[in-house]
């Protein structure tokens, strides 16, 4: 179901803010994301692989970009955002 925020009554609001976690996410898939997390902290980039070819049936084969794709994503990049990342970055820094 679809709620929409302005058109809530406080004790809709109150009853969605409260809802129990098990009511959204169910066992098996809580199960299933917990154990790719697991994995992911167990053995890094080759869990993120599988799972990726497990549930989006997808063979990236690699994560890592050359060079020269980094670049080209950079520079294809809006200046808007470039700044808003430089921006991020720094103020992780600070």
């Amino acid at each position: 179901m679809i709620y929409h925020y302005h058109e809530l009554t406080p004790d809709q609001l109150d009853r969605l803010k409260y809802r129990s976690s098990s009511r959204i996410i169910h066992d098996e898939t809580f199960a299933k994301v917990s154990k790719v997390m697991e994995d992911v902290r167990k053995f890094g980039d080759r869990a993120i692989l599988a799972a990726t070819k497990e549930f989006d049936r997808v063979d990236l084969g690699r994560i890592e970009v050359s060079d020269a794709e980094f670049e080209h994503a950079w520079h294809s990049l809006d200046p808007v955002v470039i700044e808003s990342l430089k921006e991020a970055i720094q103020n992780h820094f600070e």
